[in-house]
C-alpha cells in the first residue's frame, strides 16, 4: 500500500512553478491576525505524500520553523463577514 512517488524531475518542475506563487524570503501576514508577520524559507516536499509545502517562521521567532501545504497557503478563505481573502498574504 502507499502512493506512487513523482519523480525528481516532476518534483522540481512543480517547485519552480510554485517558487513563482510563493516569494522566497517574503514577508507574510495571515488574515487571523493581521499583525503578525511570516517569513517563507522554503518550498519543501513531505516526503510521506509529496505534498509541496511551505516552510515559514514566525518573523518575531525565527528559529522556530512551520510546515503549511501549498495548496492551503494559496487558498482563499470567507471571513466571517463574509469577505474572500487570501489565507497568507504578502506584504514586502
Amino acid at each position: 500500500m502507499g502512493f506512487e512517488r513523482a519523480s525528481f524531475e516532476d518534483l522540481r518542475i512543480e517547485l519552480t512553478e510554485l517558487a513563482e506563487e510563493v516569494a522566497i524570503g517574503g514577508l507574510y501576514r495571515h488574515y487571523k491576525n493581521i499583525d503578525s508577520r511570516y517569513i517563507v524559507k522554503a518550498l519543501c516536499v513531505l516526503k510521506e505524500s509529496d505534498v509541496i509545502a511551505v516552510r515559514y517562521s514566525p518573523a518575531a521567532a525565527q528559529d522556530i520553523d512551520y510546515i503549511c501545504p501549498v495548496s492551503e497557503w494559496l487558498e482563499s478563505v470567507e471571513k466571517s463577514e463574509g469577505e474572500t481573502v487570501q489565507r497568507y498574504e504578502l506584504v514586502d
